[in-house]
């Protein structure tokens, strides 16, 4: 035969008054193998436990969303100063290229060696322009 649990774990309640069927018959709920007091301290930290674990996953994962959002500013600012510098030596050349060009077509000049010049600075601008298109492209 199997011993009684202890006294201060067994919760037992009788049948009300209408079940004359069975008069002294009782039920009772009991924990194996603990008590209550040891029960709850087993689940308390279980509880405390897994608590802890998902704070410490959601401030990872806070983490890596914030390491993340950092790094997508940086490369949004990376690629804003890019265009803005490229942006900026391109014009530089084709608005040199254009004005001399506008010169030369215009028939302002009729000396030689003026034109000889437009047309030396035109080749040198188009070549650095071609120089820095290259350096973008490769």
């Amino acid at each position: 035969m199997t011993a009684d649990p202890p006294v201060n774990t067994l919760r037992q309640r009788g049948l009300s008054e209408s079940g004359e069927l069975f008069p002294r018959l009782t039920f009772g709920v009991a924990l194996r193998d603990q008590s209550v007091s040891r029960y709850v301290r087993t689940t308390t930290r279980l509880n405390l436990t897994l608590g802890l674990l998902a704070s410490a996953l959601l401030l990872f994962g806070l983490w890596l969303t914030w390491r993340a959002t950092m790094r997508e500013v940086s490369v949004a600012q990376m690629k804003s100063d890019f265009l803005a510098s490229v942006s900026h030596e391109l014009k530089t050349p084709l608005t040199a290229i254009r004005a001399f060009g506008d010169l030369i077509r215009s028939g302002r000049t009729r000396d030689g060696e003026r034109i000889r010049k437009y047309g030396e600075r035109i080749t040198a601008e188009s070549e650095r322009l071609t120089g820095l298109l290259n350096n973008i492209l490769w």
